[in-house]
């Protein structure tokens, strides 16, 4: 359960951390056209120009969550031909990488080595998540110390859950 819930976790935070505008005004020059070099940790953009980090991680926060960010960008975004079809900023391109970037391209590489097990999983729990996270608001258990009292209380929201549909079908029924 508890790698479940990470994996979940990193999954709402790709959503929300993964880079600015993942999506450019052309196709060409999307998020993922942009290549990441783990040694010299810096981004390579398709007209192979090197967009740079000042190594600082910037703190961000969206809904409920704070995160850590490294900018990325390049002063050739200024002379560059394809400027357009790249970024709408006129300051050039900039890319966000979170600090869970490598946990999140793994995941992605799990879920398209094994996408039928993916599915099934969409099916049958992730609308029991969405319910307890969005609508209850337990998207984090910050009260207690240790996977033992965490999991107690993770224990608890379930048989909530499991109550109320219960609830639900016996109401149905009546």
């Amino acid at each position: 359960m508890f790698s479940y819930l990470a994996v979940d976790s990193l999954l709402h935070r790709e959503r929300l951390t993964s880079i600015l505008c993942p999506f450019a005004p052309g196709d060409n020059y999307n998020f993922d056209k942009f290549i990441y070099n783990p040694e010299q940790d810096n981004y390579t953009c398709p007209e192979q120009q090197t967009l740079k980090t000042n190594g600082n991680w910037y703190v961000k926060s969206k809904e409920r969550y704070l995160y850590h960010v490294k900018h990325y960008k390049t002063t050739a975004c200024s002379t560059c031909p394809a400027l357009a079809s790249c970024t709408k900023n006129k300051k050039g391109r900039l890319i966000e990488r979170s600090e869970y970037q490598p946990y999140i391209e793994q995941n992605k590489k799990n879920i398209q080595a094994d996408t039928l097990t993916y599915k099934k999983r969409q099916a049958i729990i992730e609308h029991t998540y969405g319910i307890i996270k969005r609508q209850w608001g337990f998207y984090f258990i910050s009260t207690k110390k240790g996977i033992k009292h965490a999991s107690a209380d993770v224990g608890f929201m379930f048989t909530a859950f499991n109550l109320r549909r219960l609830m639900n079908i016996i109401d149905k029924n009546c």
